[in-house]
């Protein structure tokens, strides 16, 4: 690939499947390149998501949700990437009613929270499987959609758009962020998240989920670079004051590691999860117990301001409307 530099092989999340792992020598931002995606991949995994190691966690937050008086509050003490929503509807409070669309919002739980948080928000997901479990648990808040089909949703124009971990499982960024921020008004904000290739050695390869689930690893300079070629602004979130809570400047959204094979021929779970080692991990002591880990899997030391999840503010640049 014309620019970029091979860093070798990784298996694929379904068995038998292995990807090239290509880098750009300026960000170090790390692409898979293999087989696409397989129709209704989504649909698979959620279909058994329960037993699968990294999505199974979400059920757990779907419980949470559903039984906390004050879920968002909840959420924002188990991942870096919820407290980063709540510091954004924090910062945004004055608008009232705030609306929010979550893009990719799987099995609900974060746009019921928002909702319970006195947002006017709405969930869609390429999904069917997700979103008939979110409609279940969650009430009618929530349509199928593609992420890159905004005139198609059936939900109001929204204030703020959230895409956590979605840039990192489509073919093209930029074609995602300039088709996101399209949807938004003058005033709205795209806030995306993906795990954070920059606090990993240069000499790491893919300590991400496996291909074709993600299809890229990106760092701080990649997702900057992402949003430039969109036309967009972009603001880091700065992690300092979660940090300082989680007693680590060394926090994950997950476990960072290169996994075996997740799904078989048959797409059903290989080696069905942990289920304690799941609960830990969806629990608030989750951030220290990750920090370990993260020390443990090789990344080096972060700054205080930085996490294992990149979070980023994203806004159409003036003039560019």
């Amino acid at each position: 690939m014309p620019g970029l530099t091979l860093r070798g092989d990784v298996r694929g999340y379904l068995q038998g499947s292995n990807y090239k792992v290509w880098e750009c020598p300026s960000c170090q931002s790390q692409s898979a390149v293999g087989l696409p995606p397989f129709a209704n991949l989504y649909d698979a995994i959620y279909a058994c998501g329960q037993r699968l190691e990294g999505y199974s966690r979400y059920y757990r937050f779907a419980h949470l949700v559903k039984t906390s008086r004050q879920p968002l509050a909840r959420l924002s003490r188990c991942e870096d990437v919820y407290w980063a929503v709540s510091e954004v509807i924090r910062r945004q409070a004055a608008r009232t009613p705030l609306r929010v669309v979550e893009v990719a919002s799987g099995l609900g739980y974060l746009t019921a929270a928002l909702r319970i948080a006195g947002m006017e928000a709405y969930g869609v997901d390429i999904s069917g499987v997700a979103v008939k479990r979110a409609t279940d648990t969650f009430g009618p808040w929530y349509s199928v959609a593609d992420a890159f089909s905004p005139d198609e949703w059936q939900v109001v124009e929204p204030d703020v758009i959230v895409a956590l971990e979605l840039i990192e499982h489509v073919a093209d960024p930029v074609a995602l962020i300039e088709k996101l921020t399209a949807k938004l008004p003058a005033h709205g904000q795209l806030v995306l998240s993906t795990p954070n290739r920059t606090v990993f050695p240069s000499a790491a390869v893919w300590q991400s989920d496996l291909p074709p689930v993600h299809l890229h690893w990106i760092s701080e300079a990649g997702l900057a670079a992402a949003a430039f070629r969109a036309n967009c602004s972009i603001e880091f979130i700065d992690f300092s004051r979660y940090n300082r809570w989680a007693r680590s400047t060394e926090n994950e959204s997950r476990p960072s590691r290169v996994m075996s094979s997740l799904l078989a021929a048959d797409l059903q779970p290989i080696n069905p999860c942990n289920r304690v080692r799941e609960w830990l991990l969806s629990s608030t002591v989750a951030p220290l117990l990750l920090a370990l880990n993260h020390r443990m899997s090789g990344a080096i030391p972060a700054s205080r301001q930085q996490s294992g999840s990149l979070v980023a503010l994203i806004a159409r640049s003036s003039g560019t409307r």
